[in-house]
């Protein structure tokens, strides 16, 4: 799968997400206004330069109905890194009921991001500790 971006400046764009999640670049996209860069586990995030591309208004606490969505090992991390790139906080990160933690970002231009801890399923947790295996997240 596929994501892709609008953005109005694709150099600010790539420096943010390399910066924040250190995904690298599909080298064989050589276009002087589109990037694609590879999160580990399959997929991409293309990044579109679009003239008159406008950010999105999104008021804090509000959230897109559609959003880039990374699955971090450590929220905190993903936030501080999120932050220091140059993404705006949507909220602070938060513990869910269902047993992850999360945050959410936008982008400069308003695409938002949420990353998140994923939970460790119950079930798997156990298996592979009778087994003494390393616990798998989902």
């Amino acid at each position: 799968m596929q994501v892709i971006f609008a953005v109005s400046d694709l150099d600010r764009s790539v420096t943010l997400y390399e910066q924040a999640f250190g995904w690298p670049r599909n080298e064989r996209i050589d276009y002087s206004n589109s990037v694609e860069l590879l999160p580990p586990g399959g997929g991409s995030l293309g990044l579109f330069e679009e003239s008159g591309a406008e950010p999105a208004d999104l008021p804090d606490g509000a959230v897109s109905r559609a959003y880039l969505y990374v699955r971090v090992d450590d929220v905190g991390d993903a936030v501080a890194r999120l932050e220091a790139a140059g993404a705006r906080p949507l909220g602070e990160a938060a513990p869910r009921a269902w047993g992850e933690t999360d945050a959410w970002f936008a982008d400069p231009d308003g695409n938002v991001i949420r990353s998140r801890t994923p939970r460790i399923c119950a079930a798997a947790s156990a298996r592979a500790a009778a087994s003494g295996a390393a616990v798998s997240r989902d």
